[in-house]
């Protein structure tokens, strides 16, 4: 192999070092961002009752379709609303009044989502017993995937229900948790 050869081969591994530990460097620092950040609230209700039995779920499911149409319009104008912030951003020539318009815009829609999803998301508690509201607050309070499913290195507590495949849902409202499956 001549000293050209040589130099080339070990300058292709380099580069091909380089780009690995790049990646890899990449890779945690968003993972880390995201367990830091924890999971974000999935965009419905459906959170509240993911880890009910069926036959509960189903009881639900219609203040949940009720529920999601009612806040759909005002999802739909969050976006047009940052669509419109966006814009502006990177407008030429630069308008700060506008943008103060917008943000305020977007402010005011966004308030007023947290307020119809707020009174929502009680409304739809307060058919919970305690144990299906503990349900909700542990996965709140769970980092990871938004299904369920630990994040990287992760692992749900123990004795968490419905932390993943093959985990029994919560037992139905109307027997006692202590008693054994049938």
């Amino acid at each position: 192999m001549t000293r050209r050869n040589l130099i080339l081969a070990l300058l292709l591994v380099s580069v091909g070092v380089n780009l690995f530990l790049i990646g890899g460097i990449s890779y945690r620092m968003v993972s880390i961002k995201q367990e830091r950040d924890g999971r974000p609230l999935p965009p419905n209700l459906g959170w509240l009752v993911r880890d009910l039995s069926e036959e509960r779920r189903s009881e639900l499911d219609a203040d949940l379709r009720a529920s999601s149409e009612e806040v759909r319009p005002i999802r739909d104008e969050i976006l047009a609303a940052q669509r419109r912030v966006n814009e502006l951003l990177v407008a030429e020539p630069f308008d700060g009044a506008a943008l103060e318009s917008a943000f305020a815009e977007l402010r005011a829609v966004s308030d007023r989502y947290q307020t119809v999803t707020q009174s929502q998301t009680i409304a739809i508690l307060e058919q919970l017993t305690q144990q299906e509201r503990l349900a909700a607050q542990e996965f709140i309070g769970q980092r990871g995937r938004r299904d369920g499913r630990p994040g990287p290195g992760r692992r749900p507590p123990p004795g968490f229900p419905g932390a993943g495949p093959g985990t029994p849902p919560l037992p139905p409202a109307d027997r006692d948790p202590q008693e054994p499956p049938q």
